[in-house]
């Protein structure tokens, strides 16, 4: 593994800040998982594609979805 992507990886078991665009809000969890890529780059300048797996922290402003809130029942 080289270097870059080690220290991409590292983050993993930490707590992270991820800020939703437009003001949305700004949620704070933990980096449960990452997945790199390095990605081919037609300039020679190295380029990673990077997927993280938050698990984020109860907030109130979140909504949760249950049982009384939604219908999952099909008709048909």
């Amino acid at each position: 593994m080289e270097e870059v992507e080690s220290k991409i990886l590292s983050r993993i078991g930490k707590r992270v800040k991820f800020n939703y665009p437009k003001g949305e809000g700004t949620y704070y969890g933990k980096l449960k998982d990452r997945c790199v890529l390095r990605v081919p780059s037609w300039t020679g300048v190295p380029y990673w594609d990077v997927v993280d797996f938050i698990e984020f922290e109860e907030s109130k402003n979140l909504k949760l979805l249950d049982s009384d809130t939604i219908d999952l029942k099909t008709e048909n």
